[in-house]
């Protein structure tokens, strides 16, 4: 059985004898079962059990009992079901999925819900393809998991503004209660770190970054704790993001406009066949002309450097080479959700 990474000492509940602990659960899940109309059966079968819990940990069920209470769990191969809300208070829980034994574990004062479905989503103003996604949703709190690699499935950790999406990898993810603020970390395996809105995309192989969306004014801020990354966006530019540095960006596909402002350390875009590089504290504005190829890039704060030159603050230059990434063939469509077409079922 899987250790917690807590170093907490209270006590772990058991069951006195595996065999009794399934034979208990196999009564339960056969009498609900018989409750059931057939049309209802796929639906409310298990999803993934419990099968690790210390300290104090709530579920909140629609299925069982089906009063929508928060019940605190009290015995091991507790049983989960689509839609069930999971917290911690002082404790932590391992939560295992059936089909496939992928597993998921909360550390303190985390909430989650299990969900499972077809859907789609439009990733850097692309739409994808249909793919069926087994999505963890995050209100707070941190966790690690073991996703187990599937190609008939996306495994999606989902916060309320910052979505990580994995075929199968080992990683961490935290959603800070405060500030919203999700940090993701990718111990082995690729994944997708993806605004909700879908306009940028961060491929997160190894490494960790933090990354937050402002409800106001729509800024994604994306601050690379370790390793080195690259945020694509909708509108085209590229940011590389050095280790221990960060950027925020407005990005508006409506008006073909990118602000950038580095926020920590030394950022360099590419904006089309342009590189700008920008100190901590300096920012530019671009607008990109999609009819005539060209772009306006401005100096919104500081001295910045293009292609090797220095803009002084509120100077422009106008008119530069700006030919933004070809919609891809039908083929490579989705560009992102790790190739989605692979997990898209029959229609």
């Amino acid at each position: 059985m899987r250790s917690f990474t807590s170093q907490s000492k209270r006590a772990i509940i058991r069951f006195q004898s595996p065999i009794a602990g399934a034979i208990g659960l196999a009564v339960f899940v056969c009498l609900h079962l018989l409750s059931l109309p057939p049309s209802a059966l796929a639906q409310q079968m298990p999803y993934a059990t419990i099968t690790k819990v210390e300290g104090t940990v709530m579920v909140r069920s629609q299925v069982s009992p089906s009063t929508g209470e928060w019940r605190q769990v009290t015995e091991l191969n507790h049983p989960l079901f689509k839609g069930d809300e999971i917290k911690t208070d002082t404790g932590a829980a391992e939560i295992t999925y059936a089909d496939d034994e992928s597993f998921i574990i909360l550390e303190e004062k985390t909430e989650i819900s299990l969900h499972e479905g077809s859907k789609h989503r439009k990733i850097l103003g692309i739409p994808t393809d249909r793919y069926i996604s087994r999505t963890i949703k995050v209100v707070r709190g941190k966790l690690s998991a073991d996703i187990k690699e599937r190609k008939d499935l996306v495994t999606e950790f989902e916060s309320p503004t910052v979505l990580a999406a994995v075929r199968g990898t080992k990683l961490y993810f935290f959603v800070d209660p405060t500030t919203g603020e999700v940090t993701v970390t990718s111990e082995s395996g690729l994944l997708e770190v993806i605004p909700l809105d879908g306009s940028a995309l961060i491929n997160l192989s190894d490494g960790t970054v933090k990354v937050s969306v402002d409800p106001d004014t729509g800024a994604v801020s994306v601050d690379s704790l370790q390793g080195d990354h690259e945020v694509q966006t909708e509108t085209g530019v590229i940011v590389s993001i050095e280790e221990g540095g960060g950027a925020s960006m407005i990005i508006d596909p409506e008006s073909n406009s990118t602000y950038l402002v580095s926020t920590g350390g030394e950022i360099t875009a590419y904006v089309g066949p342009n590189i700008v590089i920008l100190e901590e504290g300096e920012s530019f504005q671009a607008y990109a002309n999609p009819a005539t190829g060209t772009v306006d890039i401005i100096a919104m704060s500081g001295e910045i450097e293009v292609n090797g030159k220095t803009l002084p603050e509120g100077e422009m230059l106008a008119g530069l080479g700006f030919q933004p990434p070809p919609a891809p063939p039908p083929e490579a469509i989705p560009p992102s959700i790790l190739d989605v077409d692979d997990a898209s079922p029959s229609s």
